[in-house]
Order: C-alpha cells, then sequence, then structure tokens
C-alpha cells in the first residue's frame, strides 16, 4: 500500500488516526465515520485515502482534538 502523502497545512498539531477497511465496505465505512462525527460534535482537520489495488484503502483522518482523536480511534479500531 502506498503512503498517504503528510499534511500540508501547518497551522496547529494534527493528531493522525489511521484505518485500514476492505474496498468493498469503504462507502458504510465513510458514512458511519459521518454518522460518528456528526453525533460526537467532532470535526476533521483533514481526511485522506489511498487505496492499495489488492482490496484495501488505507483512510487517514487527522484531528485537533485529542479527545476526538482518540474515541475515533477506538470506535473504527484505527491506530495512531
Amino acid at each position: 500500500m502506498r503512503a498517504l502523502p503528510p499534511n500540508a497545512d501547518n497551522r496547529a498539531p494534527m493528531l493522525p488516526v489511521e484505518i485500514t477497511v476492505k474496498q468493498a465496505s469503504l462507502a458504510a465505512t465513510l458514512a458511519a465515520m459521518r454518522v460518528w462525527l456528526d453525533r460526537e460534535q467532532c470535526t476533521l482537520s483533514n481526511f485522506r485515502h489511498a487505496s492499495d489495488g489488492e482490496g484495501l484503502v488505507l483512510i487517514k483522518a487527522d484531528f485537533l482534538d485529542a479527545a476526538c482523536a482518540q474515541r475515533f480511534r477506538l470506535r473504527f479500531g484505527g491506530t495512531a
């Protein structure tokens, strides 16, 4: 899987969460993330994704708020 480029916005430190999902479940995962973000009132500072070409997608979500990043990581099985 190719690496995602670093965030070009250097205004504040970003708290990244990386999640790997199957391509087949990408739409459902993104929809669940949107619902969760709205319900938890968490805002992403940056969001990007890349496919490995073999059925997996790496999602990287950057947060400014550490509590939101941690809760998102726990909810969606991400890593720091």
